[in-house]
């Protein structure tokens, strides 16, 4: 396989692909599997991903279709923050300026030429969006409980988890 899954850092809750110079749409989708699994372990905290594509060579046929029909299609996991895409080649920006058009994508895929300055991105939209380090729960009035739903499904998965505590 030529995507490579695994938690970057695992303290900061940051979900690192590691694409190789050639891949298809099954690498695509096994890594998304692997990432469903991994935002599970996260959850209910918010996980970010992280996609270094800097030794991308080629990209298979109807990937931005695949991305952008998950993005418009599937209900992401609760925690899921954004995923921020580390590459400065034409191709990718190129490719980067089709998810920036596109409703379904604009606000969850991000560009950064580094992982450093990804992580930074990271950071800022986490405080941008009022979650800090952390998200996907939610509370219900006083006394009550607090409830979480995390949905993460692909084509061939689908994983759901409740969780419900005392407030």
């Amino acid at each position: 396989m030529t995507i490579d899954v695994r938690n970057y850092n695992e303290f900061d809750r940051v979900i690192l692909w590691e694409v190789g110079a050639q891949w298809d749409l099954t690498d695509y989708h096994i890594a998304l599997q692997k990432n469903c699994a991994l935002l599970a372990i996260h959850f209910p905290q918010r996980a970010d991903v992280m996609v270094d594509m800097r030794h991308t060579l080629i990209f298979p046929a109807d990937v931005v279709h695949a991305i952008i029909r998950r993005h418009y299609d599937d209900d992401f996991a609760s925690n899921y923050g954004v995923c921020v895409i580390v590459s400065n080649t034409p191709i990718v920006r190129a490719l980067f300026s089709i998810f920036s058009a596109s409703p379904f994508t604009r606000d969850r895929i991000l560009l950064a030429d580094s992982t450093e300055k990804a992580m930074t991105v990271i950071q800022r939209r986490r405080l941008a969006d009022g979650s800090g380090s952390s998200g996907g729960s939610q509370q219900t009035g006083s006394g009550g409980t607090q409830s979480t739903l995390a949905q993460v499904s692909t084509d061939n998965v689908m994983m759901q988890m409740c969780v419900q505590e005392p407030v």
